[in-house]
């Protein structure tokens, strides 16, 4: 009887979830041809001076806050100078995100 009771309450579970279900709105149709003004646009690339530039400040900020955490942590490691950790962690959070975006742009 149990099992009855469960199929019924099961049957009418999907059958309201059935009838709230949101319809999906009809997509528009692609044109078989998007035409010209379709096409990406090239944008010329930056010399390396400009990316560089535009680099360095986020690097910097990368930079100090691994710096900042790598520091905290190992000014509580007593066996580990912090200082040399913070400064580790500045110079290759620093390197790595100017890398990155030196390639990127």
């Amino acid at each position: 009887m149990a099992d009855d009771e469960i199929a019924r309450l099961l049957r009418e579970v999907e059958a309201e979830l059935a009838k709230d279900a949101p319809v999906p709105a009809p997509q528009p149709a692609r044109a078989a041809n998007p035409g010209p003004e379709a096409k990406p646009v090239k944008q010329p690339r930056a010399s390396m001076g400009e990316r560089v530039r535009a680099a360095v400040p986020r690097g910097v900020v990368v930079g100090a806050v691994w710096g900042l955490a790598v520091g905290s942590v190992f000014s509580i490691v007593p066996v580990v100078d912090g200082l040399s950790g913070a400064l580790a962690a500045f110079v290759t959070g620093f390197g790595v995100s100017v890398a990155g975006r030196i390639r990127r742009r």
